[in-house]
């Protein structure tokens, strides 16, 4: 993420503040996850112009800036593991005698042009193309090393697109290649925008990436920070892995996987997501991985996809091991989608322990020739790519980490083999790289055809400037050994000075599509030594042992059989190969797999053609071209409404799955709704309510000969908010300690709290009038009894859940610990048991911190169940404890159906009575009790801004709509049982806010026209001017009166008056 060094090394230094997770008690591993954190779709999505005719947004180099790594908070360093202790077990600490391939292609890559921190060096190889993202910039060669773009800035791929993604640069990028489908991926973040943190994707639209792009803006969460986006690409998504942090306290909040409806993405259609967060399900859960496929066999059909983390025993877990996890994705039903595991790897136990400890986690460490200034080894990690190749005899993952070889924090490479992952997976060989007193990390590995690997690096040490180096082994060599030598892509000549000590945060090394045997690197290095000159190198090397896969090319045209006109953007599928026509209808897989595959084309509005037992030779051309019936048009219509007592017609979006005008909306009076699709064409509608409460419905609709009338009736999920016409859950039980706490036994630290007590006084008001549970100790106000210590506030009398309906359970929170979230260290957790206590599961754990907060948790899986609920503190150490600790109060568990309250709906809309522009944030207001506010719909284009749903009771009411700077208006509407009626508004604004000059006196509004008294008033008219003032009085002899009494007034009639001023 980019922004000013100055304005977020604090934050930086916020994340590294975080405690300690080598402070774990014993980590625990939950059962697996069954249902995704959330699902959508993009937020938006378009087709650029041709990138070779966009100019590129120039890089913009202000003052030097970093772009934080938000340090897991594993990474805090104090402990030791229990292994290894010394020497590496698996240590190679000499060099292979064989000497590694020269480069054969060696060119300088995007250099820091924007003045950033590290560069997050990454790029890949296509058939024809080099393609390099850095921190904000990218550029585009031939694979001979000739410049064809750039560089340019990252989002330049979103110029015009709005939103985010045009506007934000804030780097993490990924650029990958799609060889499957041709295609090209590029990727970065865009934070803090003002609905929360964005991924922005592009998808190139053929295999040129200097062409159009398909381009993408996802909202990943509204409150969490999705730092290290890493990408892997599979048959069935792409899939990405994140580390998240707090969006404003930057504490650590879990890590999160994700996954991209690749299919719709490759034809530019309205993607969906699944998002996974695993924060709940076990905050120890970071830093993983999801494989990226290489090679020309793709993986088992149906396979999901693998991600892994690497854990130390030291951060708390029962032995060094992998975790190796399962995601598996259903697009027609994303209920369905699973995020399974861990399949625990036990390094220890197979031979393989290691010390991730560099450095104590110092970024300053790894030592440079000339300076003091160490550079970061970020060994709390796995290292970009999780490299995937399916051999068909086996499948193979590899991956590498830094690790301290020696004891000494001698930085080395450890890398794995691991096969069958989709099975029982196990490390088939493993190796940590250290073969002299250099230091050697930031690595990438992959494995070509043959399963030969490569291993890409940094290396450097007080006499060895920061270099790009590479290294490996033939598939015949020795199990757990490097032994093909090393070879330099380029040695550095300088160091890096800055303080900031950032390097890489990550490097690439990929296989080229071509012929699969060729190994492309890029890394960062330094020509000369400076702060933050840094430079980019790319190259290319082979094994000349490795044989290329026997392939061949499979063509042909797709056409309309009627017209024999081609067809464009005709998807043709081959085995799991994908590829799309061309304008002329033609289409080329120029790189198959030898053999005999069942191949289809499909196209919107045409039905789908299968040609079978097509062979592919090896070198050889086979042309299957296409003919295809387009498909005629029928209505699909129907209406949405409310499906638990109700019956009321329901505003819904319907998002359709394979149509260019998804979404569509339904008539908010009428719950109607009509569109025109292809006849016997599957298309998923996904029906969700705007208003909030009611469960989505996905159903697949293949219209028949006719068309269809599909109608939707959606069911209110009371878990989620107070449905409007729909009674809140009934409570039956709540407790906030206001009459003791008979029905809690307390433990440890917890005790009563009053409002009045010296620690209650802190957090006062309370949520009830005095009392709650206290955790910490009263007095101190902290949970520093100088020891560990844990304690348990749990509930004796079991309460009976009804067997059907919902339930949840709500209790305010206010915590503050070391933490600033939830961590290893201070956990808080709540946790529920159905068998009177004896086993316990858990709920969810600590989160915001410094306000008192409500928590609410969704009990329906224990519906028809006797429940305990437990609230359990627990602190592993004696260190940090002096922090207030935690309350809790006013808890309540709802449970039960629903209850309907009498009434109907009202809809309509807020306007400018002047300039009929819709008002969005306006209050309508019945009255008794029920009041709602205008929001936007952007997305209908049927429905304007300034939209309201209101509930009300049946009959006549009296509404009152109400905005800031406008005069109220009222009207009287007379509402229909279990129906809904519009009622629209037109608001006139105040005369001395409204923008015209009502009085003609050429002035507008206050307080240009001063005959506004204030910006309140609503009379612009001027008021008449003020009577002149009295004159002031004359002089005796000029006053006309004969003050003297002689006959005579005034000077010169009068002589007594020397003159007038006398």
């Amino acid at each position: 993420m980019g922004r000013f060094k100055f304005n977020l090394i604090l934050l930086v230094l916020i994340a590294w503040l975080q405690p300690s997770l080598d402070l774990y008690g014993a980590v625990t591993t939950p059962p697996s996850r069954s249902k995704p954190s959330s699902s959508g779709r993009s937020i938006k999505n378009d087709l650029s112009s041709i990138l070779r005719g966009i100019k590129p947004i120039p890089p913009r180099p202000g003052g030097p800036r970093e772009i934080p790594l938000r340090p897991l908070p594993r990474a805090k360093g104090g402990k030791k593991g229990a292994q290894p202790g010394g020497l590496d077990l698996a240590l190679q600490n000499t060099l292979g005698k064989t000497k590694m391939p020269v480069p054969d292609q060696n060119f300088e890559g995007v250099p820091n042009v924007d003045l950033v921190l590290p560069p997050d060096t990454n790029g890949d190889v296509g058939p024809n193309h080099y393609v390099q993202m850095v921190n904000r910039s990218f550029a585009i060669w031939d694979k001979n090393g000739n410049l064809l773009y750039g560089p340019a800035a990252n989002n330049t791929l979103w110029s015009g697109f709005g939103g985010a993604c045009d506007t934000n640069n804030d780097g993490d990028p990924i650029v990958l290649y799609d060889q499957l489908a041709d295609r090209w991926l590029m990727s970065q973040f865009a934070l803090f925008a003002s609905d929360g943190f964005h991924q922005c994707i592009a998808i190139s639209q053929t295999g040129d990436p200097t062409g159009a792009w398909y381009r993408y803006d996802f909202l990943i969460s509204a409150t969490k920070l999705h730092d290290y986006p890493k990408f892997g690409v599979w048959p069935d998504g792409y899939y990405m892995a994140v580390n998240q942090f707090d969006g404003n306290t930057f504490a650590w909040a879990g890590q999160g996987v994700v996954a991209f409806e690749r299919d719709k993405m490759l034809v530019g259609l309205p993607s969906q997501i699944i998002y996974f967060d695993l924060f709940g399900d076990n905050p120890h859960f970071m830093g993983m991985l999801p494989s990226d496929l290489d090679g020309l066999i793709p993986p088992p059909s149906g396979s999901p996809n693998y991600f892994i983390e690497v854990d130390d025993d030291a951060w708390g877990w029962p032995s060094d091991r992998l975790q190796v996890f399962k995601f598996h994705v259903d697009w027609s039903n994303i209920a369905n989608a699973t995020f399974t595991g861990p399949e625990v790897v036990d390094l220890t136990a197979d031979g393989y322990p290691f010390d991730a400890d560099m450095c104590n986690f110092s970024f300053n460490c790894i030592p440079q020739p000339g300076t003091a200034q160490g550079l970061d080894a970020i060994s709390d990690r796995l290292m970009y790519r999780l490299a995937y190749r399916n051999f068909g005899s086996h499948e193979a993952l590899v991956v590498n980490h830094a690790v301290d070889a020696d004891g000494t924090d001698h930085a080395g490479i450890r890398w794995y083999e691991i096969r069958d992952p989709s099975g029982t997976p196990f490390v088939f060989q493993a190796g940590t790289y250290a073969p002299d007193s250099d230091n050697r990390w930031m690595g990438s590995t992959a494995m070509d055809a043959n399963g030969n690997m490569a291993l890409g690096f940094s290396v450097s040490s007080g006499d060895t400037f920061p270099s790009i180096r590479y290294t490996g082994r033939l598939e015949g060599d020795p199990l757990g050994t490097l032994s093909q030598g090393e070879a330099t892509l380029i040695a550095g000549g300088g160091s890096q000075t800055d303080s900031a000590a950032r390097w890489g945060d990550y490097s690439m090394l990929t296989v080229d599509p071509v012929d699969d045997c060729t190994f492309w690197y890029t890394q960062e290095y330094y020509a000369s030594t400076s702060d933050i000159g840094w430079q980019t190198r790319i190259g290319s090397f082979k094994f000349l042992s490795c044989i290329t896969s026997p392939s061949g090319t499979l063509q042909g045209t797709v056409t309309d059989v009627a017209t024999t006109l081609p067809i464009s953007n005709a998807q043709v599928v081959a085995g799991a190969s994908t590829t799309f026509t061309n304008a002329s209808g033609f289409y080329q897989f120029s790189i198959l797999p030898v053999g005999s595959y069942d191949v289809t084309t499909s196209a919107l509005g045409y039905g789908p053609k299968t040609a079978t037992a097509v062979t592919v030779t090896d070198g050889g051309t086979t042309v299957q071209d296409f003919s295809l019936v387009s498909l005629p048009i029928v209505t699909v219509q129907g209406t949405v409404t409310d499906g638990s007592g109700h019956g009321w017609p329901l505003y819904a979006r319907i998002d359709i799955t394979n149509y260019l005008g998804s979404p569509i909306f339904t008539n908010p009076v009428t719950g109607h709704y009509t569109v025109d699709l292809f006849q016997d064409t599957p298309y998923t509608f996904t029906v969700n309510a705007v208003s909030c409460g009611y469960n989505s419905v996905p159903r697949v609709i293949a219209p028949p000969a006719g068309g269809s009338i599909e109608d939707f009736a959606l069911t209110v999920d009371a878990t989620t908010c107070v449905v409007p016409g729909y009674a809140p859950l009934p409570s039956i039980y709540f407790e906030d300690f206001e009459t003791g706490f008979g029905n809690w036994t307390m433990s440890g630290l917890w005790n009563p709290e009053n409002e009045a007590d010296v620690c209650g006084s802190i957090v006062a008001p309370f949520p009830s009038s005095s009392n709650g549970a206290y955790y910490g100790i009263d007095g101190t106000c902290t949970y520093n009894n100088g020891i560990t210590n844990s304690g348990e506030l749990t509930m004796n009398v079991p309460v009976l859940l009804p067997d059907t309906g919902s339930a949840t359970l709500s209790f305010f929170s206010y915590e503050q610990t070391e933490c600033e979230g939830n961590c290893p260290s201070d956990n808080r957790y709540v946790e529920i048991s159905t068998d009177g206590g004896v086993s316990w599961a858990l709920l969810g754990e600590g989160n915001t911190e410094g306000l008192w907060h409500q928590r609410v948790f969704d009990l329906s899986p224990y519906l028809g169940q006797s429940i305990l609920i437990r609230f359990r503190f627990d602190t592993v150490d004696d260190i940090s404890n002096d922090f207030f600790g935690w309350m809790v109060d006013n808890l309540s568990i709802n449970a039960g159906t629903s209850v309907l309250i009498s009434g109907g709906l009202i809809v309509g809309n807020v306007y400018d009575a002047n300039t009929s522009n819709p008002l969005n944030g306006a209050t309508i207001d019945d009255g008794s009790g029920n009041m709602t506010a205008t929001f936007s719909t952007p997305d209908d284009p049927a429905l304007d801004d300034g939209f309201y749903i209101l509930f009300s009771s049946a009959g006549l009411q009296t509404l009152t709509a109400s905005y800031t700077g406008y005069a109220d208006e009222i009207q009287t509407v007379n509402v229909v049982e279990n129906s809904a009626v519009i009622q629209n508004f037109n608001l006139l604004p105040h005369q001395c806010e409204d923008g015209l000059d009502n009085d003609g006196d050429g002035k507008i509004d206050f307080p240009d026209d001063l005959g506004c008294a204030d910006s309140g008033d609503d009379d612009e008219t001027d008021p008449p001017p003020p009577p002149p003032p009295p004159p002031p009085p004359l002089a005796q002899c000029a006053d006309g009166i004969d003050n003297d009494g002689d006959g005579k007034i005034d000077f010169p009639d009068d002589p007594g008056c020397a003159d007038s001023g006398d």
